[in-house]
């Protein structure tokens, strides 16, 4: 959401191996990490992709943030099929911005090497990428151009770390400065409550992400999923 018209800019979509329920929906974090650890990574996101062709039409905004696993990335056989199904998004014309989830383990130099191989085709493709400097161990940002990535996403955790040291809210005032030079689209993320939004507001956010601005709702329903559950 514009963080001062309040109007909605972007829907962020993400994968859910568990049937919903009427609880809180659980954070995204989670729901990653445990998609990560089952090692059905790949699959998962390639049916979500798929799926992601017939649907997207169904959501309100022309720009979608796509959440794929770093190990899906790192794999040099995974880079023909992501391309294919990513370009068949771009060609409803839905704006694609990629969103390297954190892995809960540690890329090894290889794997290190290889995504960042594969997210430099997918950018001179014509992608774009939404990064994240907090998760270090799935940020390529430094190794693309700012033209192949457009959004500068702004982790829970770190916009918490600024309200508790002033270097840190520093730091990050100077990197958003720098951003916002460089033409980005600044999004606070996890924000769950006014005083967070006001915030983002104060650091010179762009847009906002969270609770605060509404839960997620499902795109996929059953007949849509893998081992009959909630993709």
């Amino acid at each position: 959401m514009d963080i001062r018209s309040l109007q909605t800019c972007a829907s962020e979509i993400y994968t859910q191996l568990k049937k919903p329920s009427d609880k809180t929906p659980e954070s995204a974090k989670g729901i990653i990490d445990q998609a990560n650890e089952a090692k059905e990574t790949a699959a998962i996101d390639f049916f979500a992709l798929n799926c992601l062709g017939s649907v997207c039409d169904k959501a309100d905004t022309d720009v979608f943030f796509i959440n794929v696993s770093p190990y899906t990335l790192c794999a040099k056989e995974n880079l023909e099929e992501l391309q294919e199904k990513l370009q068949t998004l771009v060609e409803t014309g839905k704006q694609i911005a990629i969103e390297i989830n954190n892995p809960p383990r540690e890329l090894n130099s290889q794997e290190y090497i290889q995504m960042y191989s594969n997210c430099m085709k997918l950018a001179r493709s014509g992608l774009r990428f939404a990064t994240n400097p907090y998760y270090r161990a799935a940020d390529v940002s430094v190794h693309l151009d700012k033209e192949h990535t457009p959004f500068l996403k702004i982790a829970r955790p770190l916009l918490h770390k600024t309200l508790e040291s002033e270097q840190a809210k520093t730091a990050l005032e100077r990197d958003i400065r720098i951003a916002k030079i460089q033409g980005r689209t600044v999004i606070g993320e996890g924000v769950e409550t006014e005083q967070e939004f006001g915030h983002c507001k104060m650091l010179g956010c762009d847009w906002v992400q969270g609770f605060y601005i509404g839960h997620p709702v499902q795109l996929f329903t059953k007949g849509l999923s893998l081992n009959d559950e909630l993709i």
